[in-house]
């Protein structure tokens, strides 16, 4: 459980650190790309000072081929957000990429059978009740946004943002599977070359994508790039742990709502964002998804 309330304060935290910097004028491709090249920095020497480089070369080919494929969906998933939220529809993009949590939640009771698989069964149907519950918290949220940024009237949905929004929709759920394929590691060494490598591939992917895509990279880039690297590292970096001792069920909802929850009670705080009827029955319905989805993990 404490991974878990980390990992939910450090998201929230990068979050906050985004926005932040949305409102200072930041380039958000040259902090998407600060923030890759900080994290990966970071991993790469956390991962050499822990297990040392040897270890590096000792674990085996499940490792390598998660992380691989872990760190290019990472890459992915931001490049691919941005595109899409460049294109408009930013609420719907929000709501969309949130939802993602569905991908790796159902991979925990597909692959990993964290439930058994049979509608006879109450924690598998007590399960599949919580991330309802959890996707209709996410698009309650998502309205209030909607309807706070005028645009439920917005024009129909072109087929370049759909693309980058299916895309963005698929890494993010992609990237967040190979969390959970990282839960299950036998060693703890496993986790932590997982860690290092997987920021390290987002990190060399988005200096690559420099080349094809210039950004701006001032002061105020790597300021707040550098903040959210650290942010979403230690965000990101411990729910290898989180999902080690808790089930994918429970550890990608509750991530989910509790960054939702934050983002709230933050924008309201600082940013005197109203607190409307749809909000408040968002909180609600997120507040019963966590305790559903707790009741099944017990």
């Amino acid at each position: 459980m404490p991974y878990l309330i980390i990992s939910i304060l450090f998201i929230a935290a990068t979050a906050v650190t985004f926005r932040i910097s949305t409102d200072r004028g930041a380039d958000p491709y040259g902090v998407n790309a600060a923030y890759r090249c900080v994290g990966g920095v970071i991993a790469i020497v956390f991962g050499m000072v822990v297990v040392g480089p040897g270890a590096f070369l000792k674990i085996g080919k499940t490792t390598w081929l998660w992380a691989g494929v872990g760190g290019v969906l990472y890459w992915l998933a931001g490049l691919t957000n941005l595109r899409a939220t460049g294109l408009g529809h930013m609420g719907v993009t929000w709501t969309v990429n949130r939802c993602a949590m569905v991908i790796p939640a159902l991979a925990s009771l597909l692959v990993w059978h964290e439930a058994p698989l049979s509608l006879a069964s109450a924690k598998f149907r007590w399960t599949v009740f919580g991330l309802a519950l959890t996707v209709v918290a996410i698009v309650t949220f998502g309205l209030d946004r909607n309807i706070r940024k005028g645009n439920l009237g917005s024009p129909s949905a072109s087929g370049s943002w759909l693309r980058w929004l299916a895309a963005a929709f698929l890494a993010q759920g992609g990237w967040e599977t190979s969390l959970r394929a990282a839960g299950g590691f036998e060693r703890e060494t496993d986790r932590v070359v997982f860690l290092s490598v997987i920021f390290a591939v987002a990190m060399i992917l988005s200096v690559l994508t420099l080349k094809v895509r210039p950004a701006k990279l001032g002061r105020r880039e790597w300021m707040f790039g550098a903040i959210a690297g650290i942010g979403s590292l230690i965000g990101s970096g411990v729910r290898p742990w989180a999902l080690r001792d808790l089930p994918g069920v429970l550890v990608f909802p509750a991530t989910a709502v509790g960054v939702l929850l934050l983002m709230q009670i933050i924008s309201a705080c600082f940013w005197k964002t109203k607190v409307s009827r749809q909000v408040v029955v968002g909180i609600l319905i997120a507040v019963a998804a966590v305790i559903v989805l707790g009741r099944t993990a017990v």
